[in-house]
């Protein structure tokens, strides 16, 4: 079975880029949104902010030039820390489920991955994970098994990526993208779910 940290490079290498300078993105400015502070891009998916805070470094000394010289193995490690340990992700059962609530993180932010597995397991949504979340996630896989809860996830997924577009329609040229992700982490998506288990 794949770790978190290998599944955090297997989805970095699959679904991000390298340097992206698109000035629409909030994530590739400094003050993390369109127009705020400079335009330094992203690379693998990393943003200013994240690099920033894995370096323990002010945001401001994160330019063109070292976001460009990020490594897939430094944004593995961003992608384990911040995204994975801090979230609390791990008191979640490691399975493909879990795995795509932490790829939908790296893309939306923890916490609204979190509120989104809390409106599916019916516990608060306040974007912490916490023991409650933990359990009621154990409880609906145990009850439904990992292929359908994976359906249910998916279902959140796309309704949150058409309501970003709906509130935001320069969004939509991101749509496909972001849905072809949410089918990859399904049971049919392109043979991820036996290659995640082997």
């Amino acid at each position: 079975m794949m770790t978190p940290h290998d599944f955090a490079k297997d989805f970095i290498t699959r679904w991000e880029g390298k340097l992206s300078l698109d000035p629409i993105d909030n994530g590739n400015w400094t003050g993390g949104k369109q127009g705020v502070g400079a335009l330094v891009g992203s690379n693998y998916g990393v943003t200013a902010a994240a690099l920033a805070a894995h370096r323990k470094v002010p945001v401001a000394t994160i330019t063109k030039p070292v976001m460009a010289a990020l490594t897939l193995d430094e944004a593995a490690d961003i992608a384990l820390a911040q995204y994975y340990r801090k979230p609390r992700l791990d008191l979640l059962p490691w399975n493909r489920v879990t795995a795509s609530i932490f790829d939908m993180g790296w893309g939306t932010g923890p916490s609204q991955a979190i509120k989104l597995l809390q409106r599916m397991v019916g516990t608060a949504d306040d974007g912490i994970n916490g023991p409650a979340t933990a359990a009621a996630y154990k409880a609906m896989l145990d009850r439904f098994g990992e292929a359908f809860v994976s359906a249910l996830w998916w279902s959140r997924r796309y309704d949150f990526y058409d309501a970003i577009i709906k509130s935001r329609p320069a969004n939509a040229k991101y749509e496909r993208g972001w849905k072809n992700r949410s089918d990859y982490f399904t049971p049919g998506g392109d043979g991820w779910w036996s290659r995640f288990a082997a």
